[in-house]
């Protein structure tokens, strides 16, 4: 690749991800709290929680703290002691005999819901009186589906640092887009839905038996009730005003199977949004995300192997003239720019002289299109390191997100960023083979 269109491009790229950034970071800190719209009653909520060899401590804790509303268990493929427990709590216990996953699992809890909302709860995760009364109370007409920031439980193992890292990175991105009501998805951990919204497809076949273009898959079932709502007009959001508290992976393993799985349910449901066209109902901010996060990141790191083998040494003494390769790169944006219009035939309406605005852009690109090699060299080093300084902002967003063992989550819990890279990487070359995914 020509070393000049390259930079071109890498500028390029530092602006793009100095916006994504810079945005969601901003509306992350920002999100104002969510007052109470609704005066439904808990009476008006049963909560389905499915479970499979989890530790029964754990999941009495768990069905003593949601005991005050109506609640069913579904156990899949297993019956004690989580039986026992379900009764004693006076709750519906349902046993299937084979285990068959859990979306099967919440299609036969649900259809013994009367109440017009339903609560999706794991068997791992601990849901506070308050935490639930205030998702209800933000539950309007318009909304779909709610979910309550979900931190870590504090095992004491090592999984808990990067867990608690990668539901913090994660975080910010979510709490830009349920500012406007446009969450990428609500937790499977803990969900509260509109039944009647969800019903029909909780119940059909589509659910329990996915398929993403046609083909089948075992994908996220939350990612797919979210995406559901959202299509059918109704907002779905993270009420950061409540918490609930879940157990991470037990070890680096389970981990990254799990980051696996939400990545690539990530993919799948990016590239059928743009075959159906149902992108562009979620909003500018959700398309923004989802294209910087999905596409960008392969295309850069195309053209960073592209760019191997032609580094150079970088001489000190280039510095003097780097404003002069700056400024070169700058009027060759500003040609692309004002080439669009032209292009697209609407050059009349904004300006009458683009011709000779042309070229006087030309003429000053060519003046400086005779640069030393060192000098690109020193100006892809310089966007480079402003593309790291431009991640600035979410860093200093992710220290506010977390609130507990501030430096050990930031230290310890960085493995999550190169567990994210392998995922990503992995994801992407094994998208088409049901085979290579990593249950639980």
């Amino acid at each position: 690749m020509n070393e000049e269109n390259y930079i071109f491009i890498l500028t390029i790229s530092l602006f793009i991800g100095f916006l994504y950034f810079l945005i969601n970071s901003y509306l992350a800190i920002s999100t104002p709290k969510f007052s109470s719209k609704s005066s439904h009653s808990l009476k008006d909520v049963t909560a389905v929680i499915p479970v499979y060899n989890e530790d029964p401590k754990l999941f009495e804790q768990v069905i003593k703290t949601i005991s005050y509303i109506k609640f069913i268990v579904v156990g899949d493929g297993c019956v004690e002691p989580y039986n026992s427990i379900t009764k004693k709590y006076d709750g519906t216990f349902i046993a299937i005999s084979k285990r068959s996953g859990k979306r099967n699992a919440l299609s036969e809890g649900l259809k013994l819901v009367k109440t017009p909302f339903v609560l999706f709860l794991d068997s791992d995760t601990i849901l506070p009186k308050q935490s639930l009364s205030h998702m209800l109370s933000v539950m309007d007409d318009k909304t779909g589906g709610v979910s309550p920031r979900v931190l870590m439980l504090n095992n004491g193992k090592f999984a808990y640092y990067y867990s608690e890292f990668f539901e913090r990175m994660s975080e910010i991105l979510q709490r830009a887009l349920s500012k406007y009501g446009k969450a990428a998805v609500l937790y499977g951990h803990c969900a509260l839905y509109r039944t009647n919204v969800i019903k029909d497809l909780v119940l059909s076949r589509d659910f329990k038996e996915p398929k993403i273009l046609g083909r089948k898959f075992i994908i996220g079932d939350d990612r797919q009730l979210t995406n559901y709502i959202l299509n059918k007009g109704y907002k779905a959001f993270i009420d950061y005003d409540v918490i609930a508290f879940t157990e991470p992976p037990n070890d680096i393993k389970k981990f990254t199977n799990q980051v696996i799985r939400w990545t690539k349910s990530n993919y799948l449901y990016f590239i059928n949004d743009i075959a159906k066209g149902t992108i562009v109902k979620k909003g500018p901010l959700y398309i923004f995300n989802s294209v910087y996060t999905n596409v960008l990141p392969f295309f850069f790191l195309i053209l960073s192997l592209v760019s191997l083998g032609g580094t150079r040494i970088f001489d000190i003494n280039s510095i003097l003239e780097y404003p002069e390769i700056l400024f070169g790169m700058i009027f060759k944006i500003i040609h692309y720019m004002l080439i669009i219009p032209t292009i697209l035939g609407i050059n009349h309406l904004l300006y009458t002289n683009s011709h000779i605005v042309h070229a006087h852009i030309n003429i000053s690109h060519l003046s400086i299109t005779k640069i030393n090699s060192h000098h690109l060299d020193y100006l892809d080093k310089s966007i480079r390191i402003a593309s790291s300084l431009s991640s600035l902002p979410f860093v200093i967003a992710l220290f506010r997100m977390i609130e507990r063992d501030k430096t050990k989550v930031l230290v310890l819990g960085s493995i999550a960023l190169a567990v994210q890279l392998f995922a990503a990487f992995y994801s992407i070359f094994t998208l088409w083979m049901p085979d290579s995914w990593r249950t639980r």
